[in-house]
């Protein structure tokens, strides 16, 4: 038996939305690749909940 489709083929199924990354203030290639990232408003570290993170100590 023949199934009908469940979706319109015309139709888009998703769209993402990319904006611009402006390359300014990139911070120094050794403080980049401890934070996992060169651009200062891409960074946004990960803080568990009663723990503070100081830059330059280990993660634990």
């Amino acid at each position: 038996m023949p199934m009908e489709p469940i979706c319109n083929p015309p139709l888009p199924l998703a769209q993402a939305y990319i904006p611009n990354q402006p390359y300014v203030g990139l911070v120094p290639l050794e403080v980049g690749f401890r934070r996992g990232s060169m651009f200062p408003n891409l960074y946004q570290p990960y803080h568990r909940e009663g723990k503070e993170y100081k830059e330059g100590t280990p993660c634990q």
